[in-house]
């Protein structure tokens, strides 16, 4: 799997574990990309575990994810 296959992946992962209650098709979008973003702006770990992925996500985004509790 090539890496940006591997960070879509993960970045939709990550938005379903934090965000998945929510149906709104914008906010998923914009929300994926800035997930995708993080991740490749980052030093992600071969060995990546979406769960840790998400628990970092929530507090790197913790204004957002307030606002959106599950």
């Amino acid at each position: 799997m090539d890496t940006e296959s591997t960070l879509t992946t993960l970045a939709d992962a990550i938005y379903s574990e934090v965000f998945g209650h929510l149906d709104d098709k914008a906010f998923r979008a914009s929300k994926v990309q800035e997930v995708y973003d993080w991740l490749e702006a980052g030093d992600l770990d071969d060995n990546a575990d979406v769960a840790a992925l998400a628990d970092e996500w929530r507090e790197y985004d913790a204004d957002d994810v307030a606002a959106n509790p599950a």
